[in-house]
């Protein structure tokens, strides 16, 4: 951050911008060769299989429709928690109710507008990959809810693509 700010006129900013993007030789790069593959290669190489077989993959499919952003992944995250009762008491409306994912606490970990949100957990509901829980309210708004038996599964089978 300093160096831009010590650059005085629109020459010596060009100069830099392109010092920074500057095409490097093929026999220029170092490469990160250890002689074979270590933990954190193997799990990137996983990782790029998983990506892979997500990106073929039908949208249908909860693997790849839980995958689309990153807000439908922390609720699916958080749904899949839930339901095995183990979501962190930061992200619960009780200490005592690890069960079930609010939409209040999805409005404040997820950045996509409250319309989205709400859209994104109502699909999950249509789609039978979360269970809309009633409150002692009666509340029809799906305020609370958590992850069905398919999506708990579908999840599994991410764990076992990526090697996690």
């Amino acid at each position: 951050m300093t160096i831009v700010k010590d650059l005085k006129n629109s020459k010596e900013i060009n100069k830099f911008k392109n010092d920074v993007v500057k095409k490097q030789k093929i026999n220029q790069v170092v490469y990160f060769d250890k002689g074979g593959k270590d933990g954190f290669q193997e799990w990137v190489l996983k990782r790029l299989e998983w990506t892979v077989s997500l990106s073929r993959s039908p949208i249908h499919q909860a693997e790849r429709w839980w995958s689309q952003t990153l807000d439908h992944r922390l609720i699916g995250l958080m749904a899949v928690s839930s339901r095995y009762n183990i979501l962190p008491e930061q992200y619960c409306q009780n200490v005592n109710e690890r069960n079930y994912v609010s939409m209040k606490t999805v409005h404040n970990l997820c950045t996509a507008s409250h319309t989205t949100l709400q859209k994104i957990v109502s699909d999950g509901i249509s789609r039978g990959d979360l269970i809309p829980l009633v409150t002692s309210n009666g509340d029809k708004r799906f305020s609370i809810f958590t992850a069905s038996d398919t999506m708990c599964k579908a999840y599994k089978n991410i764990k076992n693509w990526t090697g996690f």
